[in-house]
């Protein structure tokens, strides 16, 4: 039996790819619009019973069968996305200021004004105020030095 050399096996000229690019240039990838192919066999599968399914799943919720008042709920009602909240919130122009928005966002949330998510998000933001300041400082910085050289 010949014993394989794994070297000269993968060099070109002997029907393989070449070493280092072993794929044509690109991602082909999957086809736009191609469907996986499970999905396409339990659509197939359900197509004619979807409507009875349906049907059926909307009896038992009016029945009072919770699972299934869950789920007729969850595709009736879109996921909540974020909105606009609205609160008083003291001027926060320099990074000093972060402090004593951070305490009024943690009032509202106490009021019940906010709820603990909306109040993370906004306490969040108002710590981007301390980017602010350092790119202040740095204009700052830039014309002081722009100044003693000139």
């Amino acid at each position: 039996m010949d014993q394989l050399d794994p070297i000269s096996d993968l060099a070109p000229g002997n029907g393989e790819k070449p070493r280092g690019r072993p794929f044509e240039p690109g991602n082909p990838g999957r086809p736009r619009g191609a469907r996986n192919k499970r999905t396409l066999l339990v659509e197939d599968w359900i197509g004619e019973k979807a409507e009875a399914l349906t049907r059926k799943i909307v009896e038992e919720a009016l029945e009072g069968n919770s699972v299934s008042l869950r789920f007729c709920l969850a595709r009736l009602l879109a996921p909540r996305r974020d909105h606009p909240v609205e609160f008083e919130l003291p001027d926060v122009s320099i990074a000093a200021d972060a402090l004593t928005a951070a305490r009024a966002v943690l009032a509202a949330c106490a009021e019940g004004t906010l709820s603990p998510r909306e109040a993370c998000d906004v306490v969040e933001l108002i710590s981007k105020i301390r980017t602010l300041e350092v790119g202040d400082f740095e204009a700052r910085l830039t014309e002081l030095e722009r100044q003693l050289q000139g």
